[in-house]
């Protein structure tokens, strides 16, 4: 009986072993499972990096968005009407005492100069668009090479002469008080003039009578009216420029909302802000109060920082926090002031990203 060499059967199943394993591939270890990182759990949206958040403020809170405000007294309550060209009385339609509305008619007068003015503006007006019309069909023409360089320069000089003559008649209207847009109107009256009250009052003098003669500037009546309070107040030109529904009072026991009236040409050189005059919409304001001017939009207004607001073609949108995931949302910016976004959309109470 024969004895094999002792070791060597182990010796072939190992390699036994070996060639098999050589011809499958060993399957990859499956990773360990790390736990997630509080902040993983918001993945900021698309073109928004969230360097840390920050509360979108209701606009009223933000002290310095809002002017600084104070009711004033109307500088006249009396105004005199006068006869914007010379001529005359042929109507008078009130007299001492009567309460008039504003477009009541006062008087109606006859002023053939005005007439004239308002014609001279018409023929030039329609002069001057044919005139220009016909330059550009030249201009056009002589780039195809079917029109003389001369003709166009005549062109020029005739377009350039009507409207001179244009700019001319509206400055005589214009200084005369009358709106150059309203020239139609008064050419087709040929001229009959209706002196209408500017506002709500007392009539408290007729100086002009029926075929009584008038001079330019001469005064026909007198009116005067118990005016309204108003409001002035230095507003950040961004917030007076922009598109919002309106503006309100704020004072210490009531909001009162106003109307816009007037601004000032020029800003404040120390505070660069805008002096801007406002109406009060309520009655029972007196003079000499102090409050805060506010925009109001016709959703509610937010205050967020400039770096919390993306700008694309498709509009403006902010990051917020939504149960621990970043979202974006649409918002609506009216005005940026010194780094501060006012903007509407759904940000209520919430957490906006902010980019550092």
């Amino acid at each position: 009986m024969r004895h094999r060499p002792a070791g060597r059967a182990p010796a072939l199943l190992l390699s036994a072993w070996a060639l098999v394993a050589c011809d499958q591939t060993a399957p990859a270890a499956a990773p360990t499972p790390q736990p997630a990182a509080a902040d993983d759990a918001a993945t900021p949206p698309a073109n928004v990096y969230a360097g840390h958040f920050t509360a979108a403020r209701p606009l009223e809170e933000v002290r310095e968005l809002l002017a600084v405000a104070e009711t004033v007294a109307p500088p006249s309550a009396t105004r005199l009407l006068a006869a914007p060209f010379a001529g005359r009385v042929q109507r008078v339609d009130v007299a001492p005492g009567d309460e008039v509305k504003a477009g009541q008619v006062i008087a109606v007068l006859l002023l053939p100069d005005l007439g004239e003015a308002a014609t001279d503006y018409v023929i030039a007006q329609r002069t001057s668009q044919s005139r220009q019309k016909r330059l550009q069909q030249l201009v056009a023409l002589s780039q195809s090479g079917m029109a003389r360089a001369s003709a166009v320069t005549d062109a020029e000089v005739a377009a350039a002469d009507a409207e001179g003559r244009s700019l001319a008649a509206a400055a005589r209207l214009r200084g005369a008080g009358i709106d150059p847009a309203s020239a139609q109107k008064w050419a087709e009256a040929g001229g009959r003039y209706w002196l209408t009250a500017p506002h709500e009052g007392v009539v408290v003098e007729v100086m002009g009578h029926p075929g009584s003669a008038l001079q330019q500037n001469d005064p026909v009546a007198r009116l005067e009216t118990a005016a309204p309070v108003r409001v002035e107040a230095h507003i950040a030109p961004a917030l007076w420029a922009a598109d919002f529904a309106g503006f309100e009072l704020m004072l210490d026991d009531a909001v009162v909302p106003i109307t816009p009236l007037a601004a000032a040409r020029t800003l404040s050189p120390k505070s660069g802000t805008a002096r801007v005059w406002f109406s009060v919409d309520e009655a029972g304001i007196a003079a000499g109060r102090t409050g805060l001017v506010r925009p109001k939009g016709k959703d509610p207004l937010f205050v967020v920082p400039a770096d919390a607001v993306t700008r694309t073609d498709e509009g403006a949108t902010v990051a917020i926090r939504d149960q621990g995931t970043l979202v974006s949302r649409p918002v609506t910016v009216h005005a940026e002031v010194a780094g501060l976004v006012v903007v509407s959309g759904p940000v209520a109470a919430q957490e906006v990203g902010v980019r550092d």
